[in-house]
């Protein structure tokens, strides 16, 4: 019990300098700038038609590939420190431990990747007031947007593919995708720790862009590589609910990431346990 109160604590550390960290900021102010760009044109179509949009647009953002690389590329962003090693955490590994220490820092990437996705999710919300109206179900005008071509017609670049609405109810939908992207998020996060450990803090960095901008390379290509595209798997466009089609299905996409964290998590361990601790420099 006292250690898990080291690695809760330890992990709350890292929240509580959030606030004099300039490149939070940053990231909201770009997330908020892009997403607001992406959604514009939907509330200018909710005023030129009279009709209001359910608060339930997030799954249709993440199916866009653009907006799929921008979001993913804020967790590269969000973690292209990791492992956070500032003039503090020696102190702290002293205090806390080795495991317990890399215990913190796993689940403060976790912590954090929740608390991303639920901004995300709130940004989707909060830029299309006032337009929005809460509902149970889809909604006439992401119907219409899905099922019509009065969307592009009046120069909305964001696509309401219908498929989500044709496998999912609304909630079925948000959680399933703040589940797939925090997990995937998760998965770039322990990637960075990992290769910026066993390496140089560039190298992680590097890796986990190239697994956010695969699923355009995807798409000029074949899409049986999306099996091999752990970032494609937040497009619930891409998983296959059903076991008609030949996407990767959900059970596919929750194993894969289960065995890949997994293993990243005991190379963790074993890293923290047999390297040297150096401080290193917050970017």
């Amino acid at each position: 019990m006292a250690n898990l109160r080291k690695v809760l604590f330890v992990s709350l550390c890292h929240f509580r300098r959030w606030p004099t960290n300039p490149r939070m900021y940053l990231l909201l102010i770009l997330l908020a700038g892009y997403i607001n760009m992406m959604l514009y044109p939907v509330r200018d179509f909710c005023a030129q038609y009279n009709v209001a949009i359910s608060p339930w647009v997030f799954p249709y953002l993440m199916a866009e590939p653009y907006s799929l690389l921008m979001v993913m590329l804020g967790i590269v962003l969000l973690f292209c420190d990791a492992p956070f090693l500032d003039e503090e955490q020696p102190y702290v590994i002293l205090r806390a431990g080795r495991l317990c220490w890399c215990a913190a820092q796993i689940l403060y990437m976790v912590m954090a990747t929740i608390v991303y996705f639920l901004v995300v999710f709130l940004l989707t919300v909060v830029l299309l007031l006032p337009c929005v109206q809460f509902s149970a179900d889809w909604g006439v005008a992401i119907n219409t947007l899905a099922q019509t071509d009065l969307g592009f017609q009046a120069g909305v670049a964001l696509p309401f593919p219908s498929e989500i609405m044709l496998r999912l109810s609304p909630l079925q939908a948000i959680g399933a995708e703040l589940g797939m992207a925090s997990w995937i998020g998760v998965f770039l996060g322990l990637v960075m720790f990992t290769l910026n450990a066993l390496f140089n803090r560039g190298v992680g960095a590097i890796a986990a862009t190239a697994f956010a901008v695969f699923p355009l390379f995807i798409r000029q290509t074949d899409w049986g590589l999306h099996y091999f595209s752990p970032v494609s798997w937040a497009s619930l466009v891409v998983l296959d609910f059903s076991g008609n089609t030949t996407m990767p299905s959900v059970y596919y996409a929750a194993g894969v990431l289960a065995v890949a964290c997994a293993t990243l998590i005991l190379l963790d361990v074993w890293i923290v346990k047999k390297q040297n601790i150096e401080v290193i420099k917050s970017i």
